[in-house]
Parts: structure tokens; sequence; C-alpha cells
């Protein structure tokens, strides 16, 4: 970036441009101009309410930053907790535990696949009434 201008008097500091999003983030902003700008061109009164709405801004960031920081950290914590009792029961279940999964697993296809073939003509007999 351009090195900022040199002013002699305040008197020669451009008035402040419109305090636009896009004037804000423009990569030509230039902050030590900006702020030179307002001092010399805006009365006490507009800069102390300046002053005071800039630091309830940046208490509110620093309000909202905590915040977040505090929630994703909990949420960490909560994760880690669930892999650790995973892993716990995963290792404590051993494959007595996977062997019995399997079994019910087993259990539920083959119930599935007895429910789907008995039910399989009424299915058929509701499909066919609701395409008359």
């Amino acid at each position: 970036t351009a090195p900022p201008p040199k002013f002699k008097s305040p008197t020669q500091i451009p008035l402040p441009q419109t305090a636009t999003p896009h004037a804000l983030d423009s990569p030509s902003f230039h902050p030590p101009s900006h702020t030179l700008s307002h001092i010399a061109h805006s009365s006490i009164h507009t800069l102390l309410e300046t002053n005071e709405r800039l630091a309830l801004d940046i208490r509110t960031l620093d309000s909202t930053m905590q915040t977040l920081v505090y929630e994703n950290y909990s949420k960490f914590i909560d994760a880690t907790d669930a892999i650790r009792s995973i892993g716990t029961n995963v290792t404590t279940a051993g494959n007595d535990g996977l062997d019995r999964l399997t079994s019910a697993m087993e259990r539920i296809k083959e119930s599935s696949t007895r429910a789907e073939r008995l039910l399989k003509e009424s299915r058929e007999a509701v499909a066919e009434k609701l395409r008359v």
C-alpha cells in the first residue's frame, strides 16, 4: 500500500468519505487518513459519539467471540467424550457384543423379508384400487 499522505495543516486533510462497507473493505482504504480526516472535520460531540459507538461495538464483538469460543469448546469436549465412550463400548463389547449385534441384524432382516412377502398381495390390491 502507498504511504499515508503528509498534511501540513488540518485544512489540507480531505473530507471523510461516507463510511460504506464498500469503502471500508476496499483495498485502497487507509485507516490513518480516514481517522485524521474525521478528527479534522468533525465536532467534539460527533467524535465522542463515534468513540462511544466504537467502544460498544468492540465490547459486543468481544462478547460474541467469547460466546462462540465457549460454544465451540463445549462441542469439542462433547465430541471428545462421545468418541471416548464409543471406543470404550466397542472395546468392552468385544467379539461377543459384535456377534450378538450380527445375529440381531439377521433376525431383523428375516422378519422384514417375511413381512414383505406376507403383505405383498395386500399392497398390490391397494395399489390397484388407487389406480382406478
